[in-house]
């Protein structure tokens, strides 16, 4: 009972608005872990206070249901560079729900001005995020020992955009250890999500080149991806060492592009494992990135399949390439030192044509050409450039522009 008077303390409905909120849990080792939140709009349900009601497993903090909506969150980040939104907080806990209308990282500057600030090479995201949720997400575990465990996290669309200049000189350092899982084990926050979907996601990166002085673009649209067994918890990694993501998309406006990722958890070499297959793509699409940053422009390729499956850590990867297409022919580029438009070296692209590139795979009366590659990373370089490369590597050697 609350005392010798009063039993219980019912309350079937109360609406709080602009509620300035804080929660003191005291450990057992006596420190405290304190949160504060302001401005909330809270809506309780069913509210009692007797002496059983506190651990009720049907009830949080007293009552059957907390809706819980936060004012939009917005701030800068460390490095000055972003703002970071969130829009549209809603918390059910009847339905043990987090939701999120939206997610946005927004730069400061533009892409000219971000470089100006960074001083070197340095990626520049715009990231949009629609309407998120965490479903089973575990309110006593945040609030009280500062842990995400969550079922599942589902965002219904999104996009992301990333641009690099190449024309600043790289930064110091190098990117050992920064693995997509290597960072997930160095996060100090405890996380554990079963499984992380991602719906209708559209992803673009651009890159300056030094030498042309332009801008190559790489697309990937309508992304859905399903990660599984996202964690740094050594229990749960004990019993399943292996985060997974599994990709579907559209590359390049034509492409069908299937991938799957196979990250093994708490290997300080940064194991992984990729393999993936892209059909029924018409490789002229490719040319918004040959000719910017390669000079080489595809003339015509009909690309049926192209198929790999790499393993490296942090220091190379190898793996198998299989690439089989029709109809190959390039145009060798070189510039207008003028106007800076591209012209076609004719005799270059007359005799790579007809000495050194195979305009098909298989060639009529032959078998089908495979690769088995190998590539030395790159350490100033991210985990996809030792991805790309590798697979890259493969392609040109059964297309036999190897040399060009």
């Amino acid at each position: 009972s609350i005392s010798s008077k009063i039993k219980s303390l019912f309350i079937g409905k109360l609406v709080l608005d602009s509620t300035n909120f804080k929660y003191i849990f005291t450990r057992k080792d006596s420190s405290r872990v304190v949160h504060q939140f302001h401005n909330l709009r809270v809506r309780i349900n069913d509210f009692l206070i007797d002496s059983v009601a506190l651990d009720d497993p049907t009830r949080f903090l007293y009552a059957r249901n907390y809706e819980i909506e936060m004012k939009d969150y917005m701030n800068r980040t460390k490095d000055s560079l972003y703002w970071m939104y969130v829009r549209g907080i809603r918390y059910d806990a009847a339905q043990r729900t987090l939701h999120i209308k939206q997610f946005e990282v927004q730069p400061r500057y533009d892409e000219a001005a971000f470089q100006r600030k960074t001083g070197v090479q340095q990626d520049r995201f715009e990231v949009v995020l629609n309407n998120i949720s965490l479903k089973n997400l575990n309110p006593r575990l945040l609030l009280q020992e500062q842990q995400i465990w969550t079922e599942r996290l589902n965002i219904q669309n999104g996009k992301i955009n990333i641009y690099r200049n190449r024309m600043m000189p790289m930064p110091p350092g190098n990117k050992l250890g920064q693995y997509p899982h290597q960072l997930l084990d160095k996060l100090e926050l405890p996380v554990s999500i079963d499984t992380l979907t991602g719906n209708n996601i559209n992803i673009e990166y651009t890159e300056l080149s030094p030498v042309t002085k332009q801008s190559g673009v790489i697309n990937f649209s309508r992304v859905h991806g399903l990660f599984r067994n996202i964690t740094n918890i050594d229990s749960l990694v004990a019993k399943n060492g292996h985060m997974t993501a599994d990709f579907d998309a559209v590359f390049m406006q034509s492409g069908k592009l299937t991938a799957r990722f196979d990250f093994t958890l708490n290997d300080k070499s940064g194991g992984f494992a990729v393999s993936g297959q892209l059909k029924d793509m018409n490789g002229k699409d490719l040319n918004v990135v040959t000719k910017a940053l390669g000079k080489v422009e595809i003339r015509s390729c009909d690309i049926q399949d192209l198929a790999f499956n790499i393993k490296g850590n942090e220091r190379r990867a190898s793996g198998f390439v299989k690439l089989l297409y029709q109809n190959l022919k390039i145009a060798v580029l070189k510039q207008d030192k003028d106007n800076q438009e591209f012209k076609r070296k004719g005799l270059v692209s007359l005799v790579a044509n007809a000495l050194v590139i195979r305009n098909a795979n298989p060639l009529p009366g032959e078998k089908v050409r495979t690769a088995n590659v190998s590539y030395t990373r790159d350490i100033k370089k991210s985990f996809f450039n030792l991805v790309w490369k590798t697979l890259f590597t493969g392609v040109k050697d059964i297309a036999g522009a190897g040399n060009l």
